[in-house]
C-alpha cells in the first residue's frame, strides 16, 4: 500500500494541533518545524524537539467527508454494521469482528478493504484535542 509520508504535531508546549513542515532525525537543536500561524505571519513557524511534540502520521486514508485520517483519530463509523468507535492499544478501532479494524497505520495491511470500511467513518477528533470522546 503506497502512501503520502506526512504528519500532523500536537505541540505540548502550547496545546495545540500544528502542521508540520519539517522532521530532522540528526538536526541537535531542533527536530520538528511546526506552522504557528499569525494574522500578520500566516507561514510562521517554530521549531520543537520530539519530547514537545507528538507527531501523529497520515495513514493514507480519508474519511467520508474526505478529511485525511492520522494515527490518533478517532472516527465514528455511522454505517458500518452500528459499530461505535472505541481505542485499544493507542490505536483507533472499532468491533467490526472478533479482531476489530485498527486505523494505526503500522497495522494497516493490504488484506483488508480499509478504503471501502472508512468511506462509511467520519473523524470527530483526536486523543490529544478530543480525549473525552474516549469515555
Amino acid at each position: 500500500m503506497k502512501r503520502e509520508i506526512k504528519f500532523i504535531a500536537w505541540d505540548k508546549i502550547k496545546s495545540i494541533m500544528r502542521g508540520v513542515v519539517r522532521v530532522d532525525f540528526d538536526n541537535p537543536s531542533f527536530n520538528v518545524q511546526i506552522l504557528c500561524p499569525t494574522e500578520s505571519a500566516p507561514q510562521n513557524w517554530e521549531l520543537r524537539k520530539f519530547d514537545e511534540v507528538e507527531l501523529m502520521q497520515f495513514t493514507g486514508l480519508t474519511d467520508k467527508n474526505g478529511k485525511e485520517v492520522f494515527d490518533g483519530d478517532i472516527v465514528a463509523c455511522y454505517d458500518w454494521g452500528g459499530k461505535n468507535p472505541f481505542i485499544k492499544n493507542d490505536s483507533i478501532v472499532w468491533d467490526a469482528d472478533e479482531n476489530g479494524w485498527n486505523f494505526n497505520s503500522n497495522w494497516v495491511e493490504d488484506r483488508y478493504d480499509f478504503r471501502k470500511a472508512i468511506s462509511v467513518c467520519e473523524v470527530i477528533g483526536n486523543i490529544y484535542e478530543n480525549p473525552n470522546l474516549l469515555k
